[in-house]
């Protein structure tokens, strides 16, 4: 029988890009932030790792929703996340499909 990270993996990964624009609707975050607040906020159930991270803030800065900033934190280089107007629309229409996903979701389940 698969461990129980079977799903969480599978959860998460298809939902990273989500909870990354919403932690930074809440203000700018480095990336370290961003992990840490995904974690605090799902009770440490969603983390993501640092791997899997920063090639999702990447694309989601080349694609115009994030922007990024350089900058010194207590004497250590960090690269600060913000999320564009693009990026909120972005944001809000994949929380209305991820919404009625899981309504759809529930229904096929039976819960």
């Amino acid at each position: 029988m698969p461990g129980s990270d079977y799903w969480e993996k599978s959860f998460i990964t298809g939902s990273a890009r989500l909870y990354v624009l919403s932690v930074l609707s809440g203000g700018p975050r480095h990336g370290y932030g961003i992990l840490k607040e995904i974690g605090d906020r799902s009770g440490d159930c969603c983390t993501i790792a640092a791997g899997t991270i920063y090639p999702i803030l990447r694309e989601l800065e080349r694609d115009g929703y994030i922007t990024s900033s350089k900058g010194t934190v207590g004497g250590r280089a960090r690269v600060t996340y913000a999320i564009t107007d693009e990026g909120r629309e972005l944001f809000e229409s994949g929380l209305a499909k991820w919404e009625t996903h899981v309504a759809g979701a529930k229904k096929i389940l039976g819960v």
